[in-house]
């Protein structure tokens, strides 16, 4: 699973899928190969004390996209940190800065667990379209299968 988030686009963050904290919800690709199909994932982080990511000056027209695995450690206490590194489009007025330094995402959570579509979709350059996404996975379908877990 920690792979998952390498080349990843961050369709949204999501605190509304109870009883988890907090949930990345991606279009993550098949393979690491140009123009790979994407599927839909959802991490799911509980038991979340801290958050850091860095946005200054970004804007998200695209979204924001993953470029590393997921590395943990523990952090004491029953945490786990969490980090992957994201590229975040960073504007100079309103021109797009070619300097796009990648940021480090870090969660401190006591769990991270995954879910995945099964099927797969071509992506643009906005990663999956939302009808595409739901189609792949609805929020109730991986919701039941993670409580069926």
């Amino acid at each position: 699973m920690s792979a998952v988030t390498v080349d990843a686009r961050v369709a949204a963050i999501r605190w509304d899928v109870v009883p988890w904290g907090l949930v990345l919800d991606l279009d993550a690709p098949l393979s690491g190969a140009p123009e790979a199909p994407m599927r839909r994932v959802w991490l799911l982080f509980s038991g979340v004390s801290e958050v850091s990511w860095p946005i200054e000056e970004a804007r998200l027209p695209n979204g924001c996209w993953l470029t590393s695995a997921i590395a943990s450690a523990d952090a004491g206490g029953g945490f786990r940190e969490y980090r992957f590194t994201s590229l975040l489009p960073r504007f100079a007025g309103d021109v797009l800065s070619r300097e796009q330094p990648p940021g480090v995402v870090v969660i401190r959570a006591q769990r991270l667990d995954g879910v995945a579509s099964i099927e797969a979709h071509p992506a643009n350059e906005h990663g999956v379209p939302w009808r595409e996404r739901v189609r792949l996975a609805s929020d109730e379908e991986l919701a039941r299968v993670l409580e069926a877990t």
